[in-house]
């Protein structure tokens, strides 16, 4: 209030209601809350389970002294989908428990933006773009300048439902609005968003703003060699990631080698045999690489282990595909499942998944290259029903990428 006084700021009165409200009367359970929340930070930067337990429990205790604290519901609810996520995931009550401790939370107070954004959250990872779409707006509504729900907006309208101009105005409100530690996270999205449909200029501005930001050289690295990779700059893109890789182990280009000259044999079985690692060490499911590893451990002329890969890449893909998940709505399960059927041999199945490939209504930039270039379609790479399909994904990525330059420009 006292800064806005004196930069002659209005308040409105939204504003003032969430600055006056008291989120529970027990400074007890409020101090338990907050110390909740930094073992919740710590588990979310470490994976510590110890810190997780620590977190729920304190939950709990603040929970047993006001069992109407709102705020300690919805937290409780983001820790449960970070812990369960991938436990979870292929189960019928997929992040369920969340939902209910969301909605505990709106029964008593009903303006809680977090609450709101959580369950926007979850709809979206189940594959529920509407009620995702519903739940983000409700949380903004709210507070407009929530950048949490701004930024998961961003990416359901690109990603799900390719409107790049709303979706780059949302990570822009998000950017603009966000606290200083998340900038660099939302610049980095933002960043995707302009990449996605190919404006570079953008793109290479807001990756090095969040460079500047937080220092962090080898993710720099690494998002320059996405960009060079969407380019079809292919051994630049091995160069740079190879130079984050070498400022930090964590970074390294995933599938550039898969890309570049056929003299990448070996560099692809090691960057596979990495990915294999950071899944093991994660936890993480393994949705959308199975088949990249089970190709470079093919190259290498590991024959059955490649195929027990692809194997897990079809079960992961199909079983999406039945319970709706978000990856299969954005049709990169289908896209999987063709490639491995392509390279497997069996060009019937392959089509019948690139047939429902081929309904997206948009291909971000570097989907467009990956397709001109994966090796997993060689065997029908030739074929004019592929050949049209690349067709199309180049004419509906061009028409997206000249209506955000418009708009950019100033054009409706």
């Amino acid at each position: 209030k006292t800064i806005a006084s004196e930069l002659n700021a209005t308040i409105s009165q939204e504003e003032q209601n969430r600055m006056e409200k008291i989120p529970t009367a027990n400074l007890t359970a409020y101090n338990l809350y907050l110390k909740a929340g930094s073992y919740y930070k710590d588990y979310r930067k470490t994976k510590h389970l110890n810190s997780y337990s620590k977190a729920v429990t304190i939950y709990k205790a603040a929970l047993d002294l006001d069992s109407t604290f709102a705020r300690a519901y919805s937290d409780l609810a983001n820790v449960y989908l970070r812990r369960y996520f991938w436990e979870t995931y292929f189960k019928q009550d997929f992040l369920d428990s969340c939902i209910v401790l969301a909605k505990l939370a709106l029964s008593f107070d009903p303006n809680l933006d977090e609450a709101w954004q959580v369950i926007g959250r979850c709809c979206f990872e189940k594959g529920d773009i509407d009620g995702a779409l519903r739940n983000y707006n409700k949380a903004i509504e709210i507070n407009p300048e929530y950048s949490d729900a701004l930024a998961y907006k961003g990416y359901l309208l690109t990603s799900l439902i390719s409107d790049y101009v709303m979706g780059i105005d949302a990570y822009q409100k998000a950017v603009r609005s966000g606290p200083p530690e998340y900038t660099p996270d939302l610049l980095r999205g933002l960043g995707q968003a302009f990449l996605d449909v190919g404006i570079i200029d953008s793109t290479r501005s807001c990756y090095r703003r969040a460079y500047e930001f937080d220092g962090n050289k080898g993710l720099y690295l690494l998002n320059l060699s996405d960009i060079e990779f969407c380019l079809e700059n292919f051994n630049e893109a091995i160069r740079l990631g190879y130079e984050a890789f070498k400022v930090d182990s964590a970074y390294y280009p995933e599938n550039s080698y898969f890309y570049g000259d056929t003299g990448h044999v070996q560099e692809a079985y090691l960057q596979a045999k990495r990915l294999i690692k950071r899944f093991e060490k994660s936890g993480e499911l393994n949705l959308d690489q199975a088949h990249r590893i089970g190709y470079a451990f093919w190259r290498a002329g590991k024959y059955e282990q490649a195929r027990n890969f692809f194997e897990v890449q079809i079960n992961y893909s199909r079983e999406s595909i039945k319970l709706k998940r978000m990856i299969s709505q954005y049709r990169l399960t289908h896209y999987d499942l063709a490639g491995t059927y392509a390279f497997l041999g069996d060009r019937e199945t392959a089509y019948k998944y690139l047939k429902e490939f081929d309904r997206k209504t948009f291909y971000p930039l570097w989907w467009v290259t990956l397709a001109k270039y994966d090796p997993l379609f060689n065997s029908i790479r030739n074929d004019e029903k592929f050949q049209k399909i690349l067709f199309n994904m180049q004419v509906k990525y061009q028409a997206e990428h000249d209506r955000v330059k418009k708009w950019l420009e100033g054009g409706e």
